[in-house]
């Protein structure tokens, strides 16, 4: 009735049943033709299958719901318009506390002007990948959340994915933390593969084997640090059989002079799975001279 009496174009979306009882979806758009007196005399429009869009608006309307990912819709000034139930299960606030709210009552006060950065690449066009910062729950406490967002400037509408990788920062920070103690230990430690050859070594140890660097270090063998080149041999088969080694020995510099070590190896394995041996060893040539 308002696209006739405004000669607006009229557009509709509906069901239909076809002759074999099957349900579809049909779009049409078209505008009145009027006669001299004013009053509409036909219409030309077209009609199309929607059938197709309709079954992608549930795939997409699915996976939304169902993702574990945060799924959320702004406007363009980060107002929400929608999020997932995901949200509820990684900050706590179900989509109906978020909706209506901007991205910035979450996010941490000590990052405002980071996002800042961020809203203006946004409104600049730009797509924003793994983008990552911290988000607030509902308890208080704060997530830390990887972004990818993209900006639909036509609907003034931002889409953006969020994972939830607050473990991984936090095991990564734990990693720095236990590889810069290690770094920085006045004892040696050094990992060697199950041939003996070396694949790491802190200072300490490189400056106890007489080692310049760990560059020209890497792949040289236990044996050549041994002063008895047989015990390289015992160490690494009762490694391989009992998985942990206590020992002490003469160790060879590579100046030719000696130094007496304990050592004590555990047998691991690195991240593909391959079998390898983590040593720490301690100087005790000053308490072999005392003795």
């Amino acid at each position: 009735k308002q696209a006739e009496e405004s000669g607006e174009m009229l557009e509709v979306e509906f069901r239909t049943q076809w002759p074999d009882g099957s349900i579809h979806w049909l779009g049409g758009a078209g505008r009145y033709h009027y006669g001299e007196d004013g009053r509409p005399i036909s219409m030309a429009g077209v009609t199309i299958d929607l059938d197709s869009r309709k079954q992608a608006e549930v795939e997409r309307d699915r996976v939304f719901e169902h993702s574990g990912d945060l799924l959320s819709v702004t406007d363009n000034h980060g107002t929400y318009l929608q999020v997932n139930p995901a949200c509820a299960s990684v900050l706590g606030w179900t989509p109906e506390e978020m909706i209506g709210k901007n991205w910035f009552d979450f996010v941490h006060p000590s990052e405002r002007e980071i996002n800042l950065g961020a809203a203006a690449r946004l409104d600049a066009g730009q797509t924003l990948e793994n983008y990552v910062n911290r988000y607030r729950c509902r308890d208080g406490s704060y997530r830390w959340l990887s972004w990818n967002t993209i900006p639909f400037l036509e609907a003034s509408e931002l889409f953006a994915t969020a994972r939830d990788v607050t473990e991984q920062r936090l095991a990564a920070a734990e990693l720095r933390l236990r590889s810069d103690a290690i770094e920085s230990s006045a004892c040696g430690f050094d990992i060697i593969d199950s041939a003996g050859d070396l694949i790491y070594a802190n200072q300490a140890a490189l400056e106890m084997w007489g080692l310049e660097d760990l560059e020209s270090a890497i792949g040289t063998n236990i044996r050549s640090r041994l002063a008895d080149t047989g015990m390289g041999e015992r160490i690494l088969a009762k490694m391989r059989s009992t998985g942990r080694v206590s020992q002490e020995f003469t160790a060879r510099r590579r100046d030719g002079s000696t130094v007496e070590v304990w050592m004590i190896a555990l047998a691991t394995r690195d991240a593909d799975g391959n079998e390898v041996f983590a040593g720490t060893f301690i100087d005790v040539t000053d308490r072999h001279q005392l003795e």
